[in-house]
């Protein structure tokens, strides 16, 4: 028979683990319970000296903190979970609590140090033989690469996670089919990212993840709105936003309402743009979401640019490119150097426009961004033609469409073909295959 001593002990366990366990299990649907779930388990573990339970307690609380956009709170609480599993030798939890770290990167834009902690996670999985986690950890990886403007390596990481998962016949989840669609809606292959982005959604709509569900709705409007389709974009822009409300998650309900901003300037709705432009602006800055305030700033300006309102524009531009160069944030440097190319362009300064073109154009190159050097190309096009240039008018466009080929190619390779949701279902591979030595993706 158990002794007294030996019955508490199983007690307070059992509390802390039902609390680590709800909060796990309420962070994407209630992430404000979710963390006072885990800061219960973590006073109860951290009384009785219970490392283990303390670690896991502590990335709960971590990843309902990340959710709710308290970012200081988040990494305090990662950082306390990874010096436990560090004192106490568990690997399986370190690399789980590194991959949330490196998450937790990612959406502070951080997609340097956050690829660099993924390929430390996939470096050292190799003795747990746990293919999903292997599998989880790429699709993460690839989305930091599209978000960091390296289309290509994301778009093959992407598929080999998909791969892992095929070949050793688990599931694959909502979260890699949304993943892929951003790759192919970054790439513009529009019907392709709508096909994946509604089967992600499919699987997501009993699951009662609804921040999940808000942002598959919004990539949806979002690539309504790259197709030029602003009534369906704003329509499921505006479905995701009641979503996002409810959640409490403030990062994802303001690049709703950054993205319906967007969605009214290219209707001219400039009141409206404006108005939902600020308020994005406004929560990022609560949140210090430092990469998304530039972003905001940008897309002010460009708003400016439409109503004519230069001065007002130029300021815009200015503190988001200074918010920029800050953070080490070349995308929306880019953005901003475009952005500011356009508004000269108004003024015919072909000097000034250059400038900011070339500037644009160095950075896009170091990270072989062709999204944005057919921007860029394109821009740089129409400038020297509005100057009366021929002669590098006619060469910016060779180069336009030189970048636009390079970008078809990144999907048209024959180790990255375009794949559909129908190829996921009929392809089978042969199981028992080593998933650290992946074979490379099928050229058939």
């Amino acid at each position: 028979m158990c002794s007294a001593m030996e019955r508490a002990i199983k007690n307070i366990k059992t509390y802390i683990n039902e609390f680590t366990a709800e909060s796990e299990k309420s962070r994407s649907s209630n992430p404000a319970l979710a963390y006072e779930m885990a800061v219960k388990a973590i006073k109860l573990a951290q009384d009785h000296n219970y490392k283990e339970d303390c670690a896991r307690a502590h990335l709960a609380a971590a990843n309902a903190s990340r959710v709710l956009s308290n970012f200081d709170v988040a990494f305090e609480h990662y950082s306390r979970a990874l010096e436990a599993y560090e004192e106490t030798g568990n690997l399986k939890g370190k690399l789980k609590c590194l991959n949330s770290l490196a998450n937790y990167y990612q959406i502070i834009s951080k997609f340097d140090k956050a690829i660099e902690i993924y390929d430390e996670v996939l470096s050292l999985c190799e003795p747990l033989e746990d293919v999903n986690f292997v599998a989880v950890v790429i699709g993460n990886k690839a989305l930091a690469l599209q978000q960091h403007g390296n289309i290509s390596e994301a778009l093959r990481q992407s598929l080999l996670a998909l791969e892992l998962y095929m070949r050793n016949n688990i599931e694959v989840p909502y979260h890699l089919y949304n993943n892929i669609g951003i790759i192919y809606l970054e790439i513009g292959s529009y019907n392709s990212a709508l096909e994946f982005f509604n089967h992600s959604l499919k699987l997501l709509l009993n699951t009662g993840k609804i921040i999940d569900q808000a942002m598959t709705i919004a990539n949806i409007g979002r690539t309504y709105m790259y197709m030029n389709d602003y009534a369906n974009s704003i329509t499921y822009l505006s479905e995701a936003l009641i979503i996002a409300q409810d959640t409490g998650n403030k990062q994802v309900e303001s690049q709703i309402i950054s993205n319906l901003g967007k969605a009214y300037t290219k209707i001219k709705h400039f009141s409206q743009a404006n108005k939902y432009l600020n308020k994005a602006l406004k929560y990022y800055k609560e949140i210090k979401d430092i990469h998304s305030v530039a972003h905001t700033l940008a897309e002010l300006g460009e708003l400016h640019v439409e109503m004519k309102e230069f001065t007002e524009a130029r300021s815009y531009f200015e503190e988001g490119l200074n918010i920029a160069i800050d953070n080490g944030d070349e995308q929306d440097a880019v953005k901003i150097y475009i952005g500011l190319a356009k508004l000269y362009m108004n003024f015919n300064d072909v000097v000034k426009s250059s400038k900011f073109l070339t500037l644009a154009e160095n950075s896009a190159l170091k990270r072989n961004s062709y999204k944005e050097l057919v921007r860029v190309y394109k821009i740089f096009g129409e400038v020297f033609r509005k100057a009366g240039d021929k002669v590098n008018s006619e060469n910016y466009v060779n180069k336009y469409y030189d970048a636009n080929m390079r970008l078809r190619e990144i999907c048209e390779n024959k180790n990255l073909k375009m794949i559909s949701i129908e190829e996921t279902y009929c392809v089978n591979y042969p199981a028992g295959q080593n998933i650290f030595r992946p074979r490379k993706v099928s050229n058939n």
